[in-house]
């Protein structure tokens, strides 16, 4: 197995982490930030057993946890800190991921 097969994921996390501070990242953000063609990005990550939007919503999903845990964030807030132009999509999104909505799983973090 070549040798970045290891590494693309992490590397690939750490820039979509950069990413996010700008709104939702594209694809092709993330292939220019690693001086990659879209279609290597594509193929590396299919050969790391991923895609583009699988490896988004984990960053999204890890740094959501996380922001959740500062009561000092409301929840909007965090949805633009991670992308989103608004806070449904991002609700429905932890819904999804968590089976719990944002607030929900604030509240339990608290108690």
């Amino acid at each position: 197995m070549p040798p970045y097969i290891d590494e693309i994921t992490d590397l690939v996390r750490k820039q979509i982490a950069y990413l996010l501070h700008q709104g939702e990242p594209t694809i092709e953000q993330l292939a220019e930030r690693l001086n990659y063609s879209r279609r290597t990005l594509q193929r590396r990550l299919t050969e790391a057993g991923t895609n583009f939007r699988k490896e988004l919503n984990i960053v999204r999903y890890e740094l959501a946890k996380s922001y959740l845990k500062d009561p000092r964030l409301q929840i909007v807030e965090i949805a633009l800190l991670l992308g989103y132009a608004e806070h449904s999509p991002f609700t429905r999104a932890y819904k999804e991921w968590s089976g719990k909505t944002p607030q929900q799983a604030r509240e339990e973090m608290n108690n």
